[in-house]
């Protein structure tokens, strides 16, 4: 779908008019080396057009010889001349020294050297093949028709004498060598006299001595031969006699013929055959019967040879060579002396506009035809089309105006262009409208980088002169022209239709802009903040946000040869294959790691620069695709969701971008056209949930719009039927809302399912479908969680009484909206359990009926059920058989409430089923029912509640022991005495049973009052709490119960204890926080590095180094060892608050919690562990106890130890808080697509509290 466009166009003269340059040698640059005739060698500056050398080497060879190639070797920095009378020269660039290396003596027809300059051929003029070095050594001579023997890949064919008439040019014509581009095999065209006829054959580099191969009969072969870089196949030409035609072949290496194309229907000389190094096009240079030069290029796609350009050349062609390092620059000398470069570049031309009425007509030039398809009505594999323009001459070019014109110029020697227009309103098939009507014609002589500019006027330039000045010009179609001068040769030019202003590339990357408005045509204003680090020959005008975001502004996108992507002047991505434009919405670019990627164009330049650049962030983003290998962009249909891409082998292809679906689906929701957007979602698989999570609140606004504009139940069906709790543009469709300035809450649970289920339920009723849409509120009821199956089956039968009374006719009857309801269901069980749950044996006959239940199973089952005369025990047993407890009991409380047996049958159920909330509500006074709850509660451990139950009635023993258990020894005490008068000793065992209650739940000074007022022992009391580190209340004791023995027993030991041990691990954990905390930050840069490293290598495409492994490898050597145990400061350490939990195996679970160094789980341990150092606030103000307590027994330099301790810990925890309280993430190892757990550590102020700020609040001022 490409064409050919030409950028460039130089033209000089650099030899007289009776002496032609024969051989061109580009040396680097623009700076190249050209032969003449008369044996002259000069040298020329295609950007000055100077010639800078001019040396005549005649002396230096045989009179009268005619130099018929010559090459640049770069290792000798020489041009390597060969003549006819076999003279082999070399000329020094820098020096002008022109030597002989060699002579043949009987001559040299052809030179060609090997890619890489290590092997010369030369065709001698007895038809022999010679091998040379570098060193000009000789290597091999062959006979040039030496035959393939046996041994050879091909094999050998008996041939008769040629029957066909060679004309003498053929036979005269020097043999044509062609190398491959590895260098590895070269061909040879070459004309066998004995058999009158012309083969090519190939060399195997390897062996010389040998031919290769040997091409079968071609009839009338003529002298032509051009290998293909890519060594798929040898180009030559033949003349069909019989047929006037003139044909360009193609042979393989083994020498059989591949296919061919015609050229022309007569007799023509071709003198030049040759591919351009980038294998695409084919240059042909040929002369007609009427003394015509042409110059044509083909290009082949979908096995279709395109002729793309035709040059009328004013004289012949004595050197065409494609340049080495731009593929797509063509050098040309013709006789008398004149010159032209052709800078071509892969263009496509598309009918512009940004709205829906532009078909996105591509219009492919193919010689005299333009064909043309319009991508929104349909895609036509090429080499076909929908409709196609024929014309007398080939196509030079051809552009698309704003509106709805269409300019062709034709390559006739006039220039002519030709002004159509189509009606863009046409999209009937199978022409949809074209082809268009002309309207206008003129000439305007050869020019180039046409562009229809509006209804009258076409912008163009022509042909350019080293140091010239390109001259932009403005044709009227009434004849009037207008011409603007600009400084530098003009590479490319691009309109912006909306602001009728011209953006003009200059060569070197600069941008100028040029308004025009009717007659008027300003100069040209240079605007550097749009110009480009280097040319572009891609480059297109759209509109993107102002860094204040309260306008537009110009932008430019570009692209050169380098994959280098520009916008605004800033490289956006280097690795760009292709660009275009979706409207004025999007900017979709494919890269050479085929992938497509789509930018919003509502943002700012700088945004734009930073989305390009960045990675996809998540596999959910919907600005990534993958792409086929080699696939790049046709075009992006405007206000529409399809992107057409072509394939390396030419045929098209049509995606459907996510990211374009939901922009177009945003702005179709934006407008309530939610019958419009849900049709789209089902062609293109998009989730429905979508209607209501692109803005809830407007949705059930409109949702009556809803109604009204499904035709279809169906998809307001299938809308109902794809409902989840989430928010699709929070988890699916990531980056939906970029343009939103609130973020949207997560829905609550299944709130949003059953609350859209409401709102069509209700939407249907106040609409004059309901009847309609029956199907539709039935799957209102079934998508509700939980499902609401008995209100469908009401619904239903609703209906079926309807249509017995004949009050309705429905169009949609009750047995199809019971089938439809069980299909939808899927559990025709479930539904007959939900129609016996309902007690109509009526709805339960019709579902059963639909059913593949036998009837002689559920007919007895209901007529023994309808025999039960009370209804709520008819009930009751239904409730039991469908397991629906909590209804039975009910039904079974009202069906007999004065029958004993009924009532323990009540209790039993309460019992069996747990059902005591229920039961509570029916028997809240039954003390049989209180015993149970008693007893259940008790079970549960809820003994506080238990406790009370069982006093409600009147269950005082049982009270009791839950009291005992709850460690109430206020409670289970009164109780003891007043209700069960307990005599003093059993109250002593309730005493000892308190004790070991309260034990179990660390209430010491609740065992040390027991044990004081229930059981008289002071010493026990005061060991308890000396050894739970109560210091103030073990001294408060035994001062009130004159037991001063005890403070010097007990007591003042315990403190000298508490006062070393507390410095001892006060001690190790400033050691193990300090060496965990720098481990910590060491792993996090070493992490940081790691990621670093492999965006790096992701950016690069060689990712495979598994990083793990790197981080293992990097932890031989670890000073880590001391990672076992921690303090007594640890006990009650709370260590994180977790975004997430998982349920992992005993074994992962270990090997996580093992502290490795460069292991994958180690950040998570450091900061757990380091957590568990850190003292919390009852730990400290312990800790500031026991230093009190040191004081009044005289102990201040122990307890002054203590406290410098405690304040050295506190103010490490204060100067790494930063680094402690940062969030960070925990690998997933257990399944691959479960991302990385979020972690974010708690806040040392909830855990060390206002100690964290000031010490004051906790240190003894005395000991300072």
């Amino acid at each position: 779908m490409r064409n050919l466009v030409l950028l460039q166009h130089l033209e000089a003269n650099c030899a007289n008019e009776n002496d032609d340059v024969m051989c061109y040698c580009p040396i680097e640059g623009s700076l190249y080396f050209a032969v003449r005739k008369s044996c002259s060698i000069f040298s020329m500056d295609l950007k000055t057009g100077e010639v800078s050398k001019d040396v005549d080497i005649k002396e230096s060879v045989q009179a009268g010889a005619t130099p018929i190639s010559a090459t640049y070797i770069a290792e000798l920095e020489s041009l390597c001349i060969a003549t006819d009378a076999g003279d082999i020269l070399t000329f020094n660039i820098h020096t002008s020294i022109c030597e002989s290396v060699a002579v043949v003596s009987e001559g040299l027809k052809s030179m060609s050297w090997s890619p890489d300059q290590e092997l010369v051929v030369f065709a001698t003029a007895n038809d022999t093949l010679m091998t040379l070095s570098k060193e000009f050594e000789q290597i091999a001579e062959v006979d040039i028709q030496q035959e393939p023997t046996t041994t050879n890949r091909s094999t050998v064919t008996l041939e008769q004498t040629s029957t066909t008439v060679l004309s003498e040019e053929s036979k005269s014509s020097p043999p044509q060598i062609s190398w491959r581009a590895d260098g590895m095999f070269f061909a040879v065209n070459s004309y066998d006299p004995r058999i009158n006829r012309r083969h090519v054959r190939v060399w195997d580099r390897s062996d010389l001595d040998a031919v290769h191969s040997k091409s079968e009969h071609i009839e009338g072969l003529d002298a032509s031969c051009s290998y293909r870089p890519d060594g798929s196949i040898i180009a030559s030409h033949q003349y069909l006699q019989k047929l006037n035609e003139t044909r360009i072949c193609f042979t393989e290496r083994n020498g059989l013929q591949h296919y061919d194309f015609t050229l022309d229907k007569s007799k023509t000389l071709v003198s030049h055959l040759l591919w351009n190094s980038g294998n695409d096009v084919l240059c042909v240079v040929s002369s007609d019967s009427n003394n015509q030069h042409i110059l044509r290029l083909y290009y082949r796609g979908n096995y279709h040879w395109y002729l793309k350009q035709h040059f009328i050349l004013e004289s012949p062609a004595t050197c065409v060579q494609w340049d080495a390092e731009l593929p797509l620059r063509l050098h040309v000398h013709c006789q008398g002396g004149s010159y032209s470069c052709y800078d071509f570049c892969w263009d496509h031309c598309m009918s512009v506009g940004n709205e829906s009425d532009n078909p996105t007509i591509m219009a492919v030039i193919d010689g005299c035809n333009l064909l043309m398809t319009p991508m929104r009505h349909c895609l036509v594999p090429p080499p076909m089309s929908a409709s196609k323009l024929e014309f007398p001459h080939p196509v030079r070019s051809a552009s698309f105006g704003p509106n709805h014109q269409l300019a062709v110029q034709l390559s006739n020697k006039e220039g002519t262009v030709l002004i159509y227009q189509y009606d863009p309103t046409q999209s009937k098939p199978p022409k949809f409208g074209l082809p268009p009507s002309q309207v206008a014609t003129f000439n305007i002589s050869q020019t180039r980088l046409l562009t229809v500019l509006s209804d009258d006027t076409i912008a163009c330039v022509e042909p350019s002169k080293p140091l010239g000045q390109d001259t932009l010009k403005f044709y009227k179609h009434n004849g009037h022209v207008n011409e603007i001068s600009y400084p530098d040769h003009i590479l490319r030019i691009t309109h912006d239709v909306e602001s009728c202003t011209l953006f003009v590339q200059t060569n070197d990357g600069s941008v100028f802009q040029q308004p025009y408005h009717n007659n008027e045509i300003s100069p040209p204003e240079e605007r550097s903040e749009l110009s480009f680090q280097q040319p572009c020959e891609w480059m297109q005008a759209c509109k993107v946000q102002s860094e204040d975001a309260h306008d537009q502004e110009d932008a430019l996108v570009g692209l050169n040869y380098r994959g280098l992507l520009y916008v605004q002047g800033n490289v956006a991505a280097s690795n760009c294959s292709s660009f275009t434009l979706h409207g004025s919405q999007h900017l979709l670019f494919t890269t050479f790691n085929h992938q497509l990627r789509i930018l919003s164009l509502h943002q700012s330049a700088s945004d734009l620069l930073e989305s390009a650049s960045s990675n996809a962030s998540s596999r959910y983003d919907q600005g990534f695709r993958e792409l086929e290998r080699g696939a790049k962009l046709v075009c992006a249909i405007p206000r529409d969701v399809r992107v057409v891409l072509q394939m390396p082998r030419g045929n098209l292809e049509g995606i459907y971008p996510k990211a374009l679906l939901l922009d177009h689906l945003r702005d179709l929701l934006n407008q309530h056209l939610y019958g419009t957007a849900l049709s789209l979602m089902r062609k293109h698989v998009v989730d429905a949930n979508l209607l209501h999570d692109h803005d809830p609140q407007h949705f059930f606004a409109h949702v009556n719009q809803l109604i009204s504009q499904c035709v279809n139940a169906d998809h307001i069906n299938l809308f109902l039927s794809t409902l989840t709790p989430s928010d699709v543009t929070l988890v699916k469709y990531i980056g939906y809302h970029h343009q939103r300035n609130h973020v949207q809450n997560h829905h609550q649970s299944t709130s949003k399912v059953n609350q859209v289920c409401i709102a069509v339920r209700n939407a249907i009723r106040q609409s004059d479908r309901k009847q309609e849409l029956i199907t539709s509120t039935i799957t209102t009821f079934v998508k509700c969680d939980p499902p609401q199956l008995d209100d469908a089956l009401r619904l239903i039968r609703d209906m079926k009484e309807s249509e017995l009374n004949q009050q309705i006719k429905s169009s949609s009857s009750s047995e199809a909206a019971l089938r439809y309801l069980i299909v939808l269901c899927g559990d025709v069980d479930k539904l007959y359990n939900v129609a016996l749950g309902m007690y109509d044996f009526e709805l339960v006959l019709m579902v059963a009926q639909k059913s593949q239940k036998d009837p002689k199973e559920y007919l007895p089952y209901l007529a023994q059920l309808q025999q039960i005369r009370n209804v709520d025990y008819q009930r009751y047993t239904i409730d039991m058989d469908l397991g629906r407890w909590s209804n039975a009991l009910v039904n079974l409380s009202k069906s007999a409430p004065t029958d004993a047996d009924h009532h323990h049958r009540c209790i039993q159920l309460v019992k069996n089923h747990e059902l005591y909330e229920l039961g509570m509500q029916l028997f809240d006074r039954d003390v049989q029912f209180l015993e149970a709850f008693g007893d259940y509660l008790y079970q549960k451990e809820s003994y506080q509640q238990s406790a009370i139950t069982f006093l409600s009635g009147n269950h005082h023993k049982k009270a009791m022991d839950a009291y005992v258990m709850d460690g109430d020894y206020r409670m289970a005490m009164s109780i003891a005495t007043h209700r069960l008068r307990y005599s003093r000793d059993a109250c002593k065992q309730i005493a000892f049973d308190l004790i070991r209650s309260c034990e179990k739940l660390h209430r010491v000074k609740d065992v040390a009052l027991i044990l004081c007022e229930y059981l008289n022992d002071h010493e026990e009391a005061v060991l308890t709490l000396t050894k739970s580190h109560v210091w103030n209340e073990s001294m408060r004791i035994a001062s009130k119960f004159d037991r001063n023995d005890l403070i010097q027993t007990h007591i003042e030991p315990a403190v000298v204890d508490g006062l070393e041990e507390t410095c001892n691990d006060l001690d190790d954990s400033i050691s193990k926080l300090t060496k965990y905390c720098n481990r910590l930050g060491e792993a996090r840069l070493e992490l940081e590095r790691s990621k670093r490293l492999e965006m790096e290598a992701l950016d690069e495409g060689v990712l495979g180094v598994d990083v793990d492994q790197l981080s293992d490898s990097g932890s031989i050597q670890s000073d880590m060892s001391a990672y076992s145990g921690v303090s007594v400061l640890s006990s009650i350490s709370n260590v994180s608050a977790r975004s997430g939990t998982g349920m992992v195996t005993a074994r992962n679970k270990k090997k996580r919690t093992k502290l490795k160094k460069g292991g994958p789980f180690e950040e998570d341990n450091l900061v757990n562990r380091i957590y568990s150092l850190i003292p919390q606030k009852a730990q400290i103000s312990s800790m500031s106890e026991l230093m009190g307590i040191g004081v009044y027994f005289g102990l201040n330099n122990e307890s002054k130890q203590v406290q410098e301790k405690l304040k050295s810990l506190l103010q490490l925890v204060r100067d790494r808080r930063e680094l402690i309280e940062s969030e960070y993430y925990v690998p997933s190892v257990d399944d691959k697509n479960v991302p990385d757990r979020h972690v974010v550590p708690r806040r040392l102020s909830d855990l060390v509290g206002t100690f964290l700020e000031s010490d004051e609040k906790w240190m003894i001022k005395i000991l300072l």
